[in-house]
């Protein structure tokens, strides 16, 4: 299950707790242009 539009740490924590495979929403992150993306991914698992 995929939960999109969380915007609260009360709604994740909510979604967390019923076994949510998957969480987005502007509670994370605003969207992003892709290099922005890549940028962070790449940070993140460096190469």
């Amino acid at each position: 299950v995929i939960a999109e539009g969380v915007e609260e740490e009360a709604q994740v924590e909510y979604l967390a707790a019923f076994d949510c495979d998957a969480i987005q929403g502007y509670f994370y992150s605003k969207p992003l242009e892709f290099e922005d993306a890549l940028a962070i991914v790449d940070k993140k698992f460096p190469v």
